[in-house]
């Protein structure tokens, strides 16, 4: 069996919005030739049980249960494969379960798009609750061995301070900082975002790929759990000459860190669990940037 676009997504423990996530494919999918394969990554609260249910007679939705949570990279390639061996499709959508479309003619633009440049992974413009505009292409992502070192080196910082309860010293720095600086207009998107790139470091919240990645690769890296997964796609892709593309003319609403705050919903957990994985992560990058150089 073929179909254009399979729409893969990677839920865990927030139901509701893997249902919205849902009803927007089905509302805004612009192409009725489409799938949604919903990964449920070890849930572990019956909710991957009760999607199973939800949508056990539709030919559209397939539900795929993973009995431990395997990460992003790792959940996500359980639908991935799924998609390309099920369903053959010319395109293969990774998202995150908080994400809503919202164009009717999403899947017009990533034809025009894939027949402008052959894409292999094209992101579109990212809005987020919060108003903002600018989550995607990732500007400043550590993709250069000392900057990945410099990061790395923050990061550890930022976790034994946080460790010793002194995180709040930071926050009073920063509130300063923004206080006496006063950058920028409310309200105001660069215009950097307004534009289409190539060949930058996408938001992992919501990846197109095309048929060119997948001759190269059959998924995301998996060496890591959570985090820097855009700057090991980045690296993986264009150091093999394939193209990353961002083009703001699609655009995705984007809840943010869902279903991470509904895992470990204290502030100071989640940024204890946060800057934990992001350790991890950039041992990873800085070992995939020397295999790739």
């Amino acid at each position: 069996m073929m179909c254009d676009i399979v729409y893969v997504i990677l839920h865990f423990l927030t139901i509701k919005d893997t249902v919205e996530a849902v009803d927007s494919i089905i509302k805004k999918s612009g192409n009725e030739n489409y799938r949604i394969v919903i990964v449920d990554n070890g849930s572990g609260n019956g909710t991957g049980e009760k999607l199973s249910e939800m949508y056990k007679e539709s030919e559209r939705i397939k539900v795929l249960l993973s009995d431990s949570n395997l990460g992003f990279a790792r959940g996500n390639n359980i639908g991935i494969k799924f998609a390309v061996n099920e369903y053959n499709p010319k395109f293969v959508v990774a998202m995150n379960n908080d994400i809503i479309m919202q164009q009717d003619n999403f899947y017009e633009l990533i034809i025009e798009e894939y027949e402008n440049s052959h894409f292999a992974v094209l992101g579109p413009k990212v809005i987020t609750a919060d108003g903002r505009e600018d989550s995607s292409p990732v500007r400043n992502a550590s993709i250069e061995k000392h900057s990945i070192m410099k990061t790395c080196k923050m990061e550890r910082f930022l976790y034994i301070v946080d460790y010793l309860h002194l995180f709040w010293v930071l926050q009073l720095l920063n509130w300063f900082v923004k206080k006496v600086k006063k950058n920028g207009k409310k309200g105001e998107t660069d215009p950097y975002f307004l534009e289409r790139h190539e060949n930058v470091v996408l938001h992992g919240c919501f990846l197109i790929f095309g048929k060119d990645y997948f001759s190269v690769y059959d998924g995301l890296d998996e060496s890591t759990f959570l985090y820097h997964e855009e700057e090991i796609l980045y690296l993986k892709t264009s150091r093999r000459g394939l193209k990353l593309v961002y083009n703001p003319k699609l655009m995705i609403y984007h809840k943010e860190d869902s279903a991470s705050g509904a895992m470990i919903p204290n502030s100071r957990n989640m940024r204890m669990f946060k800057l934990k994985h992001c350790m991890n992560s950039n041992r990873e990058l800085i070992r995939i940037e020397k295999e790739m150089s």
